[in-house]
């Protein structure tokens, strides 16, 4: 058994306690430990010349990292946001190859979630409000 898989399953559970007991007592601790950790990795596979992985964790930072978009009061700029995820989500998908292995797949389907969340939130942002009262 190699040892970084040993010391990676000890980290995952250790992350796996900790992590839930800290969202629940500060909100948003959590969320931005998790994406400060997506964001190291990021960087440590992109270094290492891992591009596919390394991809990967910047996606998923993309994703939780847009959960502070509620704080943005402008239409305009939420709008733009969800273009930023659509083009992150569609390069991802033309990054990995159609093969079967675990990156791959995972990174296509990250790649697929990432744009498709980004038109759905750009179709609820873009659409007309529907006043109260109004009969169509």
């Amino acid at each position: 058994m190699n040892v970084y898989l040993f010391i990676a399953i000890i980290l995952g559970i250790l992350v796996g306690i900790t992590f839930p007991k800290i969202m629940e007592k500060y909100k948003y601790a959590g969320r931005i430990s998790i994406m400060l950790l997506m964001a190291v990795s990021s960087l440590w596979y992109w270094k290492s010349g891992m591009i596919k992985s390394s991809y990967l964790f910047f996606e998923i930072f993309t994703w939780l990292s847009f959960d502070f978009v509620d704080y943005i009061e402008e239409k305009g700029i939420r709008a733009l946001i969800a273009i930023v995820l659509i083009a992150i989500g569609t390069l991802g998908i033309t990054l990995y190859e159609f093969e079967m292995t675990f990156i791959d797949i995972l990174g296509i389907l990250m790649s697929a979630g990432l744009a498709l969340y980004g038109f759905i939130y750009l179709g609820f942002l873009v659409r007309p409000e529907e006043k109260e009262g109004r009969k169509v």
